[in-house]
């Protein structure tokens, strides 16, 4: 079967965005890839049936196109509007859909906007930490995690993502300490003792014939034990093979594997949100039933890795209310719907135009909490 290819390409901000999709005739998949400045940022794929024709295998790949098309262009308008407004919560949210989309440069712009209009906001300088990590400016990286662990020390999420900007630079102690300060804030905290564990070992190796280096291996040793049986995603093949070469003796080797069970454990985590963002993050009215149980299920989650971040809990509660209204507009339709059915149907009439006066006071409420913070 011949392989068919559609490309679009369009630039930003003197950023060239290259989308790219095709077809995979051995394995019958449409792979969908965008390239920014000649790097893949993102690819998605999708099987199909291996007795398809080539017309619908055609037809698939223009509909997987158009859809990544619009999506990357909808993307960049929003960008292009919320730069202009003065909203660090509205740049926050849009910087964070372009994270998880790998579009690492223009959610860093949103997130350095975010926190220069409102330096006392933590989560601008804590997702302004990230994007430079992603990056790869270290010393930005470190800069930006150092404000938001400050400004909230009791959030084990911030002192680990400060911790990992340190290591990445090379300050192996204070890496280790923040480290140690996120377990100690939370227990059960898996990625704490994992990268905590990558510091020990990387630290040893830096250290050569140090008297203590059995002792820091041994560390190292313990801390990624912890972190499987906290986290069972971690526990695969790779991180067996890393962790019989660090008992071996076989430090680099063992470094490396453990970079690479994080890096999919980072990339799966991507993907599983980076749909979401798109959804609920960017625009509010997009939200639906579906989407804001995902992040409910989602906010439950990072509240029971870290108890204290009360941020957290807010936002949650906000979701609670975001689902209530949901389900309020759609009782709405349903009485349309008997009326529709029943026109005289006097009792449907009432409850509907109860149900639609209440529901304006709703919507006004909850715009005036999303004002609010």
């Amino acid at each position: 079967m011949e392989t068919y290819r559609l490309k679009s390409k369009f630039v930003e901000s003197d950023r060239e965005f290259l989308i790219q999709t095709s077809n995979d005739s051995n394995g019958h998949t449409i792979f969908s890839e965008v390239y920014v400045d000649g790097q893949l940022a993102e690819i998605i794929n999708q099987s199909h049936p291996a007795d398809m024709n080539p017309e619908k295998i055609i037809s698939l790949i223009k509909i997987t196109h158009g859809e990544k098309k619009k999506e990357l262009e909808t993307l960049l308008q929003a960008y292009r509007d919320t730069l202009a407004n003065p909203n660090p919560d509205l740049l926050i949210q849009l910087g964070t859909a372009f994270f998880y989309k790998r579009l690492f440069q223009e959610a860093m712009t949103l997130f350095a906007k975010a926190a220069k209009l409102d330096p006392e906001n933590h989560q601008a300088w804590h997702y302004l930490g990230m994007a430079e990590f992603e990056l790869g400016h270290f010393d930005e990286a470190v800069a930006a995690a150092c404000h938001a662990a400050e400004k909230r020390p009791g959030f084990a999420d911030y002192r680990c993502s400060y911790g990992e900007a340190l290591l990445a630079r090379g300050n192996y102690p204070e890496a280790i300490n923040e480290f140690e300060a996120a377990i100690q804030l939370n227990l059960y905290y898996g990625d704490a003792y994992y990268n905590l564990g990558l510091a020990l070992l990387t630290m040893a190796m830096a250290s050569g014939d140090s008297p203590d280096i059995a002792n820091t291996l041994g560390r190292a040793l313990d801390s990624f034990k912890k972190a499987s049986l906290i986290y069972t995603d971690y526990d695969s093949v790779p991180f067996e093979q890393a962790m019989t070469a660090l008992q071996e003796g076989n430090y680099e080797e063992a470094q490396r594997l453990f970079l690479q069970v994080l890096d999919t454990k980072k990339e799966n985590h991507r993907r599983e949100f980076a749909g979401f963002y798109m959804k609920f993050v960017m625009q509010p009215e997009w939200a639906t039933k579906e989407a804001v149980e995902e992040r409910i299920t989602y906010l439950e989650k990072q509240i029971k890795r870290n108890p204290t971040y009360v941020d957290l809990h807010a936002e949650l509660s906000r979701c609670y209310l975001e689902k209530a209204r949901l389900f309020w507009k759609k009782g709405i339709e349903k009485y349309r719907e008997t009326i529709e059915l029943s026109p005289s149907l006097k009792s449907a009439e009432y409850c509907l135009e109860e149900a639609e006066k209440e529901y304006r006071a709703i919507n006004e409420a909850l715009d005036r909490m999303a004002q609010k913070g």
